[in-house]
């Protein structure tokens, strides 16, 4: 939740992708902001 709630805020998200044996991946986008 805690990372969810920081990736909200940061304008990203947060994907979960699970296969049984396999284990879980997360990944997290998050926008480039330049000057």
């Amino acid at each position: 939740a805690i990372v969810s709630s920081f990736c909200d805020m940061l304008g990203g998200s947060v994907t979960l992708s699970s296969a049984p044996g396999e284990g879980s991946r997360f990944e997290v986008s998050l926008p480039v902001v330049q000057e």
